[in-house]
């Protein structure tokens, strides 16, 4: 079922994709080429991930999810709150793992995926889920 098409301008199969990608609610997406449903190329998000049907109009692909690291478990979309001892900017939640991992006072952490932000936990605080960020426990 689609969530919502996007007239995407510059029209890319990329563009689909990251949209998809950015939106916690999407787990598949289809790219149609310009010409097919208009003049210009439209990316449906869709939740769930339907069965990929061959058709000339379309590209489609599913949600990347990224591997579980080595030594540590992602919980995605889900917001470890309080208990917060540290912050810092960092890239990602794989960086958040790694930097909680290298202090001894560190029990959890909780990256903020809209600003970007690392939390470092002297506790383990119960999970709730969140679409939010990805946390993580050591």
């Amino acid at each position: 079922m689609p969530l919502k098409p996007n007239e995407l301008t510059p029209a890319t199969r990329r563009s689909s994709a990251l949209a998809c990608q950015g939106d916690a609610s999407c787990s598949a997406w289809s790219y149609v080429k310009p010409g097919f449903q208009g003049p210009t190329a439209r990316c449906y998000l869709k939740t769930p991930a339907p069965v990929a049907v061959n058709n000339p109009c379309c590209i489609t692909g599913a949600k990347a999810v990224p591997p579980q690291p080595p030594g540590g478990l992602l919980e995605l979309n889900s917001n470890r709150p309080g208990s917060d001892y540290a912050n810092f900017p960092s890239g990602n939640g794989l960086l958040c793992l790694a930097a909680c991992a290298g202090q001894a006072n560190c029990k959890a952490w909780t990256f903020v995926k809209a600003t970007s932000l690392c939390f470092l936990k002297s506790t383990q605080p119960p999970a709730v889920s969140d679409p939010c960020c990805t946390s993580g426990v050591k």
